[in-house]
């Protein structure tokens, strides 16, 4: 018990008493910490020795220094002496109280383990929590869609409809082509404002020609377009005289907006789009999961139970080699070194 005790504590090791070798059975099944675990755990005797533990290291604490002088100030020592059954009198006579629990029934001992458990409102289905477990870590948000829509949808029922029993695939690694973004933004582009309105003045150049008389006359009579090379003729009224539009202007270049009357932007409204476009850059480099938000924005790492995101709490993994085993000789339609199998 005292090598175990020494051992729990974070202490270093005693030697084995007597040159016995830490590997040997008996000091293994006595002193090692492992193999006592394996044999007291979640029984009665593992319960009370501990108990006993806590109680014996409170009393060495509020000893007067006289007593404690007696055991060297060695915790140690003082467990060896009030632990042991035979010291129960000279216990009584330094006053020494001998640690007494009341052990608990097996039955007692698993209601305290359940007492002392966190319990959560409810379990989530498997089909729910590896479609939460791709949703959080192997979902390219870039190119695909979430399915949880909110929490309900964890929860009892499925309101959305979702097929939960949809085994989905990963996103890619990220390498120097698959982390190449779609787009520049996430969402729609911020636009400069640079303004609504401007004054428009009418510039009185002529811009047309009119064809009052003589043969350009006869050629633009009303519905008579057989010039191509002029173009549609406008009619303004009932009577054959028509207005051509000059086919070399390819603007209303009469029609003049002064831009310096302009409404302009202000230094504020810019510094916005800026910081706007900033965001959504942002926001399609880093991902717009709350975790993503804050560690992209913030450079701020959250620790996955606050932000309730599925957390990896352990597994395992097991390499499995394939060895190809080649034909040694030709068979029928198969060459030699043909790949039969694995």
């Amino acid at each position: 018990m005292s090598r175990f005790l020494n051992r729990y504590n974070h202490a270093s090791p005693t030697s084995p008493a007597g040159g016995v070798s830490m590997t040997d059975p008996q000091y293994l099944a006595d002193c090692d910490i492992n193999t006592i675990l394996r044999k007291y755990a979640i029984t009665e005797d593992f319960v009370s020795a501990f108990q006993r533990i806590d109680a014996a290291r409170d009393q060495f604490a509020s000893l007067p220094s006289e007593l404690r002088a007696r055991f060297g100030h060695d915790v140690k020592a003082y467990f060896e002496f009030v632990l042991n059954p035979e010291n129960a009198e000279e216990c009584k006579r330094l006053g020494l109280l001998v640690p007494t629990t009341v052990e608990p029934s097996a039955e007692e001992l698993l209601q305290q383990i359940a007492d002392n458990t966190r319990t959560t409102k409810g379990t989530v289905e498997t089909g729910k929590a590896v479609a939460k477990i791709w949703d959080d870590w192997y979902r390219d948000e870039n190119l695909q869609d979430s399915i949880i829509q909110s929490s309900d949808d964890l929860g009892d029922g499925n309101p959305n409809g979702i097929d939960w029993n949809v085994l989905r695939k990963r996103g890619k690694r990220h390498d120097y082509f698959t982390s190449a973004l779609p787009w520049t933004q996430k969402g729609q582009a911020i636009e400069l404002p640079l303004g609504t309105s401007a004054p428009v003045t009418y510039n009185a150049t002529n811009p047309h020609d009119s064809y009052l008389t003589g043969k350009q006359a006869g050629l633009w009579q009303k519905g008579n377009n057989t010039d191509a090379d002029r173009a549609q003729a406008c009619y303004l009224g009932d009577d054959d005289s028509a207005k051509r539009i000059r086919p070399d202007l390819q603007e209303p270049l009469w029609l003049n907006a002064d831009l310096s009357r302009a409404t302009a932007a202000t230094i504020n409204s810019l510094r916005m789009a800026f910081q706007l476009q900033r965001l959504l850059e942002t926001d399609a480099r880093c991902g717009t999961r709350l975790c993503e938000i804050i560690r992209g924005h913030f450079k701020t790492i959250c620790p996955d139970a606050r932000l309730q995101r599925s957390e990896y709490l352990g597994g395992s993994s097991t390499p499995i080699g394939f060895l190809p085993v080649a034909q040694t000789a030709e068979n029928g339609d198969t060459p030699q070194g043909n790949l039969v199998a694995n």
